[in-house]
């Protein structure tokens, strides 16, 4: 494992004989015989040490929230070591002979690349189940407990809670109470100024209005999303502000920023794990304030659901082995590489899938469990944790487990929020919302809707004749994103790399043509590399600065 000094963010660096520790924002208790230290948000905030190895286990087993706690008993001589029960708080680890480690982020393990990760990211955009793009380096599963003997080098693991655990029970009164609970306690270990990051969704609206109940002043983030649906996102969200009295801050992306420094330090934050070039959460990272900070993730997945079975699910969302990125992949990696990386992937969803029923319900778990918690959780609790406290509503399992009893029928075409939000929180309703590329509204007559849908439908009219568009004078790609500098940037350390198609390095350092798709492959291939390799900043530092 490297050193964490390695790392251009602070790191807290912990060792025990064979047994490391490397992990970021970090908060510790330290005793004469005993030590403590967590990273995220455990709720309630641990404040004394447990007195023993067995009560550690007992007591973290309790705590809701988002988090990584450890604990050393020195003089039984054992480390516990607990993540939350959704898993959600990115935590690693890889034994290697009789050496253990932990860490935060893989970029601190150095080893090769693994198939099943890369297959998944090809396909999916993220990885499944535990694995991550670095061999033989996994997830700490969720709710787990892990309990190493540092004599014996013995480790022991149990999950302390799973969604089998889920209620059947369906209640909006229920799931009410949960939230507000669930809200009263993350409030409660706030430790500085509170911000939320807001959009025309129905998530952030629900917190928004949520803490406005509460008293609890915060501010307003808004990021616009100009190349989307006439910027709706970030129009709702100031007109919400407006409306609930929130102040805010307004920012708008630069349009060179996936050439920018502020890019590469979150490729460096992410370790290159999830999909980042040209999407919009990319950019937010910048912008994340320090305090406190809300973000929507667990009510985003779990107040909605997924239609049918997985043949449904995959068939919109999967890229299969015919579609042009594996053929692509097959151009940039040497020969075989390409076939294994989409074969292990395969076998590994079969096992993975099998875990859950084949429908609405069971994908939903599977989203939750994967999409949600691989992809779109190391955004808040990896990155944006760099510079805030993350907080987050539904962290508990009471609201958890009354969530996901419901159905696909009770969430299908935001049922279930629009039910709640009628009646327990009506204000949240006077502005329609924006749903990914949607623009969704709840009552039938809504003037602010049709007017933002009638510029929408024009702002789309007019991008299809670019010619019409200069004649009028309109530049609607002014906030759009420029290629990304960093697509260009190749060296000749990618020659000795024998999982790369050398035929390919060799067009693309004469200049030649290269598929757009095969580019971003390489682009993610080599980042994650430099980043594992420990030379990444160093080296597009260097080109940033003879760009």
């Amino acid at each position: 494992m490297k050193h964490a000094n390695a790392s251009k963010y602070p790191e807290f660096s912990f060792n025990f004989g064979d047994l490391s520790v490397v992990s970021s924002y970090q908060k510790d208790i330290v005793g004469d015989d005993n030590s403590l230290f967590y990273s995220g948000a455990p709720l309630p905030r641990p404040v004394t040490i447990p007195s023993s190895w067995d009560n550690a286990v007992k007591e973290f087993s309790a705590y809701e929230g988002i988090f990584n706690i450890f604990y050393l008993d020195k003089s039984s001589r054992k480390f516990v070591v607990c993540t939350d029960f959704l898993g959600f708080q990115p935590l690693y680890w890889m034994t290697d002979g009789l050496n253990i480690y932990f860490s935060s982020h893989t970029k601190f393990f150095d080893c090769d690349y693994d198939p099943v990760g890369w297959g998944s990211f090809l396909s999916l955009g993220y990885t499944i189940g535990n694995s991550t793009l670095t061999s033989n380096v996994k997830r700490v599963p969720p709710a787990s407990v892990i309990v190493v003997d540092l004599d014996s080098k013995n480790i022991s693991t149990r999950q302390y809670w799973s969604f089998s655990c889920v209620s059947a029970k369906k209640s909006i009164d229920i799931l009410y109470e949960s939230m507000v609970d669930s809200i009263d306690k993350a409030i409660s270990v706030a430790n500085a100024e509170h911000f939320l990051l807001m959009s025309g969704g129905f998530d952030s609206r629900l917190i928004a209005c949520l803490l406005k109940r509460k008293s609890c002043p915060f501010r307003g983030v808004i990021v616009s999303h100009y190349d989307e649906n006439f910027d709706a996102d970030a129009r709702l969200a100031k007109a919400l502000a407006r409306q609930l009295n929130i102040p805010y801050d307004f920012h708008t992306p630069q349009k060179d920023y996936f050439s920018s420094k502020a890019y590469l330090d979150y490729l460096f934050s992410s370790d290159s794990e999830i999909a980042s070039l040209y999407l919009f959460i990319s950019q937010v990272a910048q912008y994340v304030p320090q305090g406190t900070v809300w973000d929507g993730i667990i009510p985003g997945g779990s107040l909605k659901g997924n239609k049918g079975g997985f043949q449904i699910y995959f068939s919109s969302r999967m890229k299969k082995y015919e579609d042009p990125i594996w053929d692509a992949a097959r151009q940039v990696f040497a020969k075989g590489v390409a076939e294994q990386m989409w074969q292990s992937f395969q076998d590994a969803l079969h096992n993975e899938v099998s875990n859950y029923s084949d429908d609405s319900e069971g994908v939903t778990l599977f989203n939750f469990q994967n999409r949600m918690r691989n992809r779109i959780a190391p955004n808040p609790f990896k990155i944006f944790q760099q510079n805030a406290q993350i907080l987050t509503l539904g962290a508990t399992r009471d609201y958890i487990n009354c969530a996901m009893g419901f159905n696909y029928e009770d969430k299908m075409k935001n049922k279930l929020y629009f039910k709640f939000l009628s009646k327990y929180i009506p204000e949240a309703l006077h502005l329609p919302f924006a749903h990914g590329s949607n623009l969704v509204r709840y009552n039938k007559f809504n003037y602010s809707f049709d007017i933002l849908c009638a510029a929408n439908n024009v702002f789309n009219c007019l991008r299809r004749y670019p010619r019409l568009m200069s004649l009028l004078g309109l530049n609607f790609n002014k906030y759009s994103f420029t290629k990304s500098s960093f697509l260009d940037f190749v060296n000749a350390d990618f020659n000795n790399d024998r999982m790369l198609n050398h035929q390919f390095v060799t067009k693309l350092m004469q200049g030649e043509v290269i598929s757009p798709i095969a580019l971003h492959i390489f682009f993610y291939w080599r980042i994650w590399r430099k980043i594992h390799q420990g030379n990444f900043l160093r080296s597009f530092d260097n080109f940033l600065l003879n760009g």
